[in-house]
């Protein structure tokens, strides 16, 4: 697993990303399916939380990537789980 060296601030999101993603089955509630499901969601990218990989998650996980100018695989590669884990300041918009 590609996690950024100890010491940084963001080690602990990815950490914690990284067991839950390590633990119970696909179609578990704390399984990789329904994390990356709840990370794409809270990126734009609505995934239903189902816990499984299913062609909604695929999806939106294509939908994200093309969006981030990355390889459409389909698939959590090491530059995906870098992109999604790396925090973006929030659009600004002008005071009306």
């Amino acid at each position: 697993m590609d996690l950024p060296p100890g010491g940084d601030r963001h080690g602990d999101v990815n950490a914690i990303v990284a067991k839950a993603s390590s633990v119970g089955s696909p179609t578990s509630t704390c399984g990789p399916a329904r994390c990356c499901q709840v990370l794409l969601t809270s990126l734009g990218n609505p995934a239903p939380p189902t816990g499984a990989y299913d062609a909604a998650t695929r999806a939106a996980l294509l939908a994200f990537q093309h969006a981030a100018h990355l390889a459409e695989t389909g698939a959590i590669d090491s530059a995906t789980r870098t992109v999604m884990l790396t925090p973006s300041p929030p659009p600004v918009h002008p005071m009306n």
